[in-house]
């Protein structure tokens, strides 16, 4: 695969589409998912899926091209879900901060990242009871 490109396919029936991305979502390819989202968008669709397994890479503007295509989906009160990326690319998600504002779910079982759901929450347990800690003096 030549860099920067980008792999998009549809599928799905109209009550839910599914997006599938690969290849790289950078400056060149963010706008290219921005405006498939927002084509399936006008012809109704209540529900997407955004399957972004395929990707290798996303930089920033990726990032923000995926945030895009969530207030979009807001705007005309549809349903958005992402399929967990590769590793690499959910470092992007963590790393910015967002992962959390993200509706991601599981790539291998299509449920809700109940996992990463827990690791949250052991993180925010974990972070809450260092800084309890810290302020007794322990």
């Amino acid at each position: 695969m030549l860099a920067q490109e980008l792999m998009l396919q549809q599928d799905g029936q109209a009550e839910q589409r599914t997006l599938r991305v690969g290849g790289e979502l950078d400056m060149a390819t963010a706008p290219d998912l921005v405006a498939t989202v927002a084509q399936v968008l006008a012809q109704g669709a209540p529900s997407i899926v955004v399957d972004i397994r395929g990707l290798t890479f996303m930089d920033s503007t990726g990032l923000r091209g995926v945030l895009t295509i969530r207030d979009l989906c807001l705007k005309h009160s549809c349903e958005l879900t992402l399929t967990e990326g590769q590793r690499q690319v959910q470092r992007v998600f963590e790393v910015a901060g967002v992962d959390h504002a993200l509706p991601f779910r599981d790539s291998s079982s299509g449920d809700h990242l109940r996992d990463s759901y827990q690791r949250k929450r052991r993180r925010f347990a974990e972070s809450m009871t260092h800084q309890y800690l810290r302020r007794v003096g322990a």
